[in-house]
């Protein structure tokens, strides 16, 4: 496991925070994994997953408290992270099914790093597997999504504000994301491409990272770059109306003076900020 990150130093992620003056955001942040090329789930136990050391009442309780303060919220079937490893280039996840209240109901208050010397890293608490991508145009623009929600300050969510996060993104869906009896993570993109942006799959995958936001998230995400073959305009011209967001907001790929002023003048998911320091730290190589 201490290879994971073979490809940079985490010193050199350190700087590149700094450049971009997002260094309390950093300290959020775990990078799991970099260097592989393709990621495959190498197992998935089909049992819904259940804890040893939580009491499954206080997850109903948690679970009940949160969807009555969240009327749109609904309960459904996760992917749990149960062990993650590299070989040869590849990276190979051991998940389990779990649901949407199993993570509500162990999430902490604390923060939560993933112990990846652990054999069974999801054996007290859900780590449902999140995929998403850095999303370049044609012509050299980073893509990011805007929505309205409520941010989370502390443990508890707070008041509605604009929202940044990577686009496309979402939850590695057992049910859905399946070719061939094959579990496949790359189709979570593919997914959320057509649900979020209304848009026909277009576009290459390059598998660049797993990182892990263990504040505020407490979950993994498997991060992707999605290449569009569309430049900006085009992009925009495509949309006629996001179901879930507002808007989209495009910054100059490697550009870091219009990338800090976005970051620092916005609310941008942590995930978001990892995956664009991933992004930025590998382009850079």
């Amino acid at each position: 496991m201490k290879d994971f990150v073979s490809r940079m130093k985490l010193s050199e992620l350190a700087k590149l925070a700094s450049e971009l003056k997002i260094e309390d955001q950093f300290k959020r942040l775990q990078f799991l994994a970099v260097g592989f090329e393709n990621v495959e789930v190498e197992s998935f136990d089909e049992t819904m997953q259940r804890f040893k050391t939580v009491d499954n009442r206080k997850i109903t309780e948690r679970w009940q408290h949160f969807a009555q303060a969240h009327d749109k919220v609904f309960d459904g079937n996760l992917a749990s992270v149960k062990a993650v490893r590299i070989v040869n280039n590849s990276l190979k996840i051991q998940l389990r099914l779990s649901s949407f209240s199993r993570y509500i109901g162990t999430r902490s208050s604390e923060p939560r790093p993933i112990n990846l010397s652990r054999k069974i890293l999801d054996e007290d608490y859900a780590l449902p597997l999140t995929v998403g991508s850095v999303t370049v145009t044609k012509d050299n623009w980073i893509m990011l999504g805007v929505k309205k929600r409520e941010v989370r300050t502390d443990r508890y969510l707070s008041s509605s504000a604009n929202y940044i996060s990577l686009i496309p993104l979402g939850y590695f869906d057992p049910d859905e994301d399946m070719l061939n009896r094959k579990y496949r993570p790359d189709l979570t993109i593919w997914r959320e491409f057509a649900e979020e942006l209304g848009m026909e799959r277009a576009g290459e995958l390059h598998a660049i990272g797993l990182i892990c936001d263990f504040v505020e998230k407490q979950q993994p995400l498997l991060v992707f770059r999605l290449d569009l073959p569309l430049r900006k305009v085009q992009v925009q011209r495509q949309i006629e109306g996001l179901s879930e967001h507002s808007g989209l907001v495009f910054f100059p790929d490697g550009n870091f003076q219009e990338m800090r002023e976005l970051l620092n003048k916005s609310i941008v998911s942590t995930h978001a900020l990892g995956a664009i320091m991933l992004h930025t730290a590998l382009s850079n190589k």
